[in-house]
């Protein structure tokens, strides 16, 4: 996340996908820009802190991590 953009990839999806938010363009982050050619660059750029972050935390799980993740209870 930037001031003027917000990145989110989800790699637990099958496609995996991901959305780019132009907040000065859509503060309600309803539109995604991770399609549209006008925002190649920017996309580039957040995949790329997105992997450096990533990689900082220690890298990304692995399937059998993902899978063995602890929820949160359901509150009732």
């Amino acid at each position: 996340r930037g001031e003027r953009y917000v990145y989110t990839r989800y790699i637990r999806e099958k496609p995996h996908y991901e959305f780019l938010h132009d907040l000065k363009r859509d503060p309600t982050q309803l539109k995604n820009f991770a399609n549209n050619p006008e925002y190649k660059e920017i996309l580039v750029q957040m995949r790329k802190k997105m992997n450096s972050k990533v990689k900082s935390l220690g890298g990304a799980l692995t399937e059998h991590e993902r899978n063995h993740v602890r929820q949160p209870k359901k509150k009732k």
